[in-house]
């Protein structure tokens, strides 16, 4: 069965970071079986496809089997694959972030 995406929303609350934070080694090594290479090296080298890496452990959890995972990843757009995970946070006062991320960048006054 394949999921009918809203384009206006992200299919997942987590972000690009937050997803990879919750990969376990068994859906990091199905990302290197199926996309080819690890995901922290696909993210810096090439971010869509660490993205549908993502997308087919989102689906694998979903109940895809390997096969219908990895075609629904790479059956989407570039700009699918992009909006399918919620955006990351933008620090709109370096002074006072808002995230764990920004508190690292905040400047001691």
């Amino acid at each position: 069965m394949t999921k009918t995406q809203d384009k206006t929303q992200p299919t997942t609350p987590l972000t690009v970071n937050e997803y990879v934070e919750s990969l376990t080694g068994y859906e990091e090594d199905g990302i290197l079986k199926h996309f080819g290479a690890e995901v922290l090296d696909l993210l810096t080298t090439r971010p869509i496809k660490a993205g549908r890496g993502l997308i087919y452990v989102d689906r694998k959890r979903g109940g895809d089997n390997d096969t219908d995972a990895v075609k629904a990843a790479m059956s989407l757009s570039m700009r699918d694959v992009d909006a399918y995970f919620t955006p990351e946070p933008v620090e709109v006062d370096p002074d006072e972030p808002e995230t764990p991320e920004g508190k690292d960048d905040s400047q001691a006054a």
